[in-house]
């Protein structure tokens, strides 16, 4: 997974000959349609124009504004490819919550009536999704990549490391990055990220107090893919 591969949005007939190629030869023609769909959903959203959303829609653009406001670009298709990852990641933090809340829910109802409940390392489930977001031929990109969008794994994560090589720091939103990377050491990879995001959705990421009348400021970790290759 040495490189990335740069691939701009913008309509199909606006590519160049060898870049109609490279899409083709590369498989991303179906990524580009969702990318360019997302894309305008996005702006919409940014707009006021698009309204009365589903939930799954209402997590989409929840996970676009806060890579926006991290300094990704909305031209790069390994923007919305990341954000179909962090989505994943959100939804699987998700699960695991609710899970938790019916085991416990369980477990109060067995003692009450005297009974022995198995006892549950729920750990482990945060560890098992932090570990698939971490090896880049897990299931969930092996997913989002064949299933998805008909392309390899390595096609898959080369765009999302050129998106997170195209990060523009000049225009983030310091109060965002502050919840995102406060709580983080000097180096993380692209899957810690990811799960470090889907917890900033759910609202399970803890970020450093910031005392009254100071701007927050930090300063963002170097990120690497998953082969462990600095990147940013």
């Amino acid at each position: 997974m040495k490189g990335g591969i740069t691939v701009v949005l913008k309509d199909y007939d606006e590519y160049t000959s060898n870049e109609q190629i490279l899409i083709m030869l590369r498989d991303l023609s179906s990524g580009i349609t969702s990318g360019c769909e997302t894309r305008q959903e996005y702006i919409d959203y940014r707009d006021g124009i698009l309204e009365d959303l589903s939930k799954g829609k209402q997590l989409d653009m929840d996970v676009m504004d806060l890579l926006y406001n991290i300094g990704f670009d909305l031209d790069q298709i390994g923007t919305y490819f990341y954000k179909e990852v962090v989505v994943c990641a959100a939804n699987s933090l998700k699960r695991i919550a609710k899970n938790h809340e019916y085991i416990r829910n369980r477990a109060e109802e067995t003692k009450e009536k005297n009974e022995e409940y198995p006892e549950y390392d729920y750990r482990a489930d945060y560890t098992n999704l932090s570990d698939n977001l971490q090896n880049p031929y897990s299931e969930l990109y092996r997913y989002l990549a064949r299933e998805e969008h008909w392309m390899g794994c390595k096609t898959f994560h080369a765009c999302i490391e050129e998106a997170h090589r195209n990060v523009d720091l000049s225009r983030t939103n310091a109060l965002v990055m502050h919840k995102v990377y406060s709580m983080c050491g000097p180096e993380i990879n692209m899957g810690e990220q990811a799960y470090i995001l889907g917890k900033c959705i759910t609202g399970e990421q803890g970020y450093k107090f910031i005392p009254e009348g100071t701007e927050p400021t930090v300063e963002k970790p170097k990120v690497k893919n998953l082969t462990n290759s600095a990147l940013c």
